[in-house]
């Protein structure tokens, strides 16, 4: 604490984001599990990376520091979440369309990190107020158009949109 300063004061203490000034979030003390949640995916994998590693556990060791490393921009700045999730939904959608450098061991786990996607019928119950929009729409390409713009910033994989788009069409 620094010199004169009152139990009270939170000058100086550290806050989530690794500043030094008041440590609040909405409007309270931010305590130890508050600042576990707002971890990104990259400092989580360093966490989990220590244990691996103290484990042995060479398969889950080895994938961490791939994809750390992948994350990780040049600058040693992290991507942020939505494109870490992005890029690691590209590698399971391209082991889903067939072979790939990746083991199963290391498709599960990197099915552990990237969140679930939307069913069809959530899906379908997103896209309820634009469905008019949707079958109205003249091209195909036009109607995906509408209902990614619909579905932005939700876990959703395209082959499911265009299977629910396709059912409001017909």
């Amino acid at each position: 604490m620094k010199k004169g300063a009152k139990s009270g004061d939170h000058q100086g203490a550290v806050d989530v984001s690794g500043r030094v000034g008041a440590c609040r979030l909405a409007g309270t003390h931010a305590t130890i599990p508050e600042r576990q949640n707002v971890m990104t995916i990259v400092q989580r994998m360093r966490s989990q990376l220590k244990d691996a590693m103290k484990a042995r556990d060479s398969v889950r060791t080895g994938f961490l520091r791939y994809w750390i490393a992948q994350l990780t921009l040049g600058t040693a700045e992290e991507v942020s979440d939505d494109e870490a999730i992005k890029k690691m939904r590209g590698i399971l959608k391209e082991a889903k369309g067939g072979p790939t450098t990746f083991s199963d061991a290391e498709l599960g786990l990197l099915r552990e990190w990237v969140p679930s996607s939307l069913t069809a019928d959530q899906i379908a119950e997103a896209l309820a107020n634009v469905r008019e929009q949707i079958k109205a729409a003249p091209k195909d390409g036009m109607a995906m158009g509408i209902a990614m713009k619909a579905l932005a910033g939700k876990p959703v994989e395209s082959d499911e949109v265009k299977a629910v788009i396709a059912s409001f069409r017909q």
